[in-house]
Formats: structure tokens, C-alpha cells, sequence
């Protein structure tokens, strides 16, 4: 349609609606391309963002699991600690045993 309206305005040599027809196509182009550039930069935004929520995700974990080893190893510490402590000042009893074996898990 609008290549049959262009192709008759240059037989007619009507300049002003040639500019006008060619003008219209160069922005429709235009247009289309900011169209698609918006649905890139959205799609883009989308996976970012789930790329984000993902580390997040991915940190606390990590977070959870050292806190888990930080707490163990002081578990472990501390059953060092006592034993130590019992070993040097000669106190060891069997019944100690089980605290100090039970402090290494």
C-alpha cells in the first residue's frame, strides 16, 4: 500500500509527498528499533535481577554454613580447653571421658 501511494507521488514528481512518505518509513524504522531496544534492556533488567537474587541466595548459605564451622570449632575448642585443663592440673577422671569425646562431634 503505502510503496504503491510512494511509487505514484514520484510518477506524479510530488517532492512533498515523497519527503512525507519517506519520512513516515524512516520513523516507523526508528520507532521499531526503540521498540526493541526497550524489550532487550527489560529482558536484560529481568536476568539481572534474578542473577542478583541468586547470589544473595547463594550468600546467606555460605553465611549459615560458616556460622555452622564457627560454632563447631568453638565446640571443639572449648572440649580442648576442659581437657587440657584437666590433663595439667591432674584431674582427669573417666568420667570426663564422654564430655571431652562428645566436644569432637
Amino acid at each position: 500500500m503505502i510503496v504503491k501511494r510512494f511509487a505514484d507521488a514520484l510518477r506524479r514528481q510530488d517532492w512533498a509527498m515523497v519527503a512525507i512518505e519517506f519520512a513516515l518509513v524512516v520513523v516507523g524504522v526508528l520507532l521499531a528499533f526503540q521498540i526493541n531496544e526497550w524489550a532487550n534492556e527489560r529482558a536484560s533488567d529481568g536476568e539481572r535481577q534474578l542473577s542478583a537474587e541468586r547470589l544473595l541466595e547463594e550468600a546467606e548459605l555460605d553465611v549459615a554454613y560458616i556460622r555452622q564451622a564457627v560454632d563447631y570449632e568453638r565446640k571443639v575448642v572449648q572440649g580442648l580447653g576442659f581437657a587440657t585443663g584437666r590433663i595439667v592440673g591432674k584431674k582427669l577422671q573417666e568420667t570426663d571421658e564422654k564430655r571431652i569425646t562428645a566436644s569432637f562431634g
